[in-house]
């Protein structure tokens, strides 16, 4: 049974999506309208005057093709844990670092750069893609375009020689920094199954070639359904 597909776009780029999504699921691949994953990691972030890896815990959620929250927490070596969250409810953009109050996004380009890489990680799943609201052509360079229509934002996909997926990159605002950088995400080879649902092993993440986190899966789920107002920070 082939992938069925209701994106809009080339026939060149549908057929790209659809050899990754193969590669990934095979002919039968799980319906995603939402999606809860836990992985387990690190990070790479300063602690005092120095930056190093320390153990990260990350949970995505995603409600398509709107809703979209990243929950993290880092565990620095002898300090106390740190937790923070980005989140989309469609129409605001929260943020929850430690424990100030949750805050709504006012600065469009944070706002932005959160949206594009909460994109990202969605686009990691591939399935989401193949979805009527997403436009997908091939670029120049040879990097499958996937813009969210609903949304705006644009990612772009690497595919190997096989067809699978190698890397997904977006160009956002980096407010550690205060620069536009590429987002980088790039996935491994290997294929793990987390609930009957096939998940790259590993998932790097960069700025350029910055190295910023790296993340292993450990549960995921897409048949319970996710409030509304877990995007807006109102549920846990």
């Amino acid at each position: 049974m082939p992938v069925l597909l209701l994106a809009q776009g080339s026939p060149e780029a549908k057929e790209a999506l659809r050899k990754a999504i193969e590669a990934r699921y095979g002919a039968f691949p799980p319906h995603l309208a939402v999606f809860h994953a836990t992985f387990k990691g690190k990070a790479r972030v300063k602690v005092g005057p120095v930056k190093t890896w320390i153990p990260l815990d990350l949970t995505m959620r995603f409600h398509f093709p709107q809703h979209l929250r990243v929950d993290f927490t880092v565990r620095p070596f002898g300090l106390p844990v740190q937790r923070g969250i980005d989140a989309f409810d469609g129409e605001k953009f929260y943020t929850l670092r430690g424990n100030k109050d949750i805050a709504i996004v006012e600065n469009e380009k944070e706002s932005e750069s959160m949206r594009r890489r909460l994109w990202a990680m969605a686009a990691l799943l591939l399935t989401p893609l193949g979805e009527q609201y997403v436009q997908l052509e091939m670029l120049d360079n040879g990097y499958l375009e996937a813009r969210n229509m609903e949304l705006g934002d644009a990612v772009q996909l690497h595919l190997n020689t096989n067809g699978a997926l190698e890397e997904v990159r977006v160009s956002c605002y980096n407010p550690e920094v205060g620069i536009e950088q590429f987002f980088r995400l790039r996935v491994s080879a290997e294929l793990i199954d987390t609930n009957s649902i096939m998940m790259p092993q590993k998932i790097n993440a960069y700025w350029d070639d910055i190295p910023y986190f790296e993340a292993e899966p450990k549960s995921a789920n897409n048949s319970k359904d996710i409030s509304i107002a877990v995007f807006r920070l109102a549920e846990d």
